[in-house]
């Protein structure tokens, strides 16, 4: 039995020996893999920027009661939808879930909302079945 003690009090250093060498290895390669770029980066920002010009257009089309001060004022921010849809176009379909999920939250930005606060669905029922697809990939149920 002592014999067995003292293989087992050796077995212990030398595991303590490996994880402390074990997690030395992965401190140092953490950071490299944090590093590596996400392949939608530019498709994610496109979208946010889009989100947050949609937000930008509901409002002064909500505040501003004068149609060709809204227009002057809406025009620009539709030029750049435009202009940024394009190349979203270009990209094609998202290559991570990250991606995917912030062209989810571009397509309910564009589904207007009613007096209740819900999404309007449109009458087909594939417009019923994408906005709970983007609902869950987003988390965002109106």
């Amino acid at each position: 039995m002592h014999a067995t003690e003292s293989v087992t009090t050796t077995s212990t250093r030398r595991s303590a020996m490996r994880f402390s060498l074990a997690a030395l290895t992965a401190g140092l390669t953490v950071p490299v893999l944090a590093s590596t770029p996400n392949p939608d980066a530019e498709l994610i920002r496109l979208c946010d920027r889009t989100v947050d010009l949609e937000a930008q257009f509901y409002h002064l089309h909500d505040t501003i009661e004068d149609d060709d001060e809204r227009d002057r004022l809406i025009n620009p921010i539709c030029a750049e939808q435009k202009d940024i849809d394009a190349l979203v176009r270009k990209m094609g379909n998202p290559r991570t879930i990250e991606g995917a999920r912030s062209m989810a939250r571009v397509a309910l930005a564009f589904m207007p909302i009613n007096r209740q606060g819900e999404r309007e669905v449109g009458h087909n029922p594939e417009d019923w079945y994408f906005a709970c697809i983007a609902e869950f990939l987003t988390g965002d149920v109106a």
